[in-house]
């Protein structure tokens, strides 16, 4: 036999080590909630309808931006005036 395919051969041995391992099955898990199948729906209903859903705490931040270009309106009306825009 030639070296490569020596090396082949060894390289799908390992390969095949690897792959014969295998996860345990632990079967399926009971769930652990204190609450009824009618607390949770209730729950779920009263938060798809709220208002701020999808806003979690904290998440709103009382931000205004601040442009310095002027409003394409604002140039309109001074052109039809025949003023010059000033700048602030």
């Amino acid at each position: 036999m030639k070296t490569s395919q020596i090396l082949a051969a060894a390289a799908l041995s390992l390969f095949a080590v690897a792959g014969a391992q295998a996860e345990t099955y632990e079967g399926v898990h009971t769930a652990a909630s204190t609450k009824s199948r009618e607390e949770v729906h209730a729950e779920a209903m009263r938060t798809a309808s709220a208002p701020d859903q999808n806003v979690t705490r904290g998440s709103r931040v009382n931000s205004k931006v601040i442009s310095n270009m002027q409003h394409p309106m604002d140039v309109d009306v001074q052109a039809q005036q025949g003023s010059s825009p000033v700048a602030k």
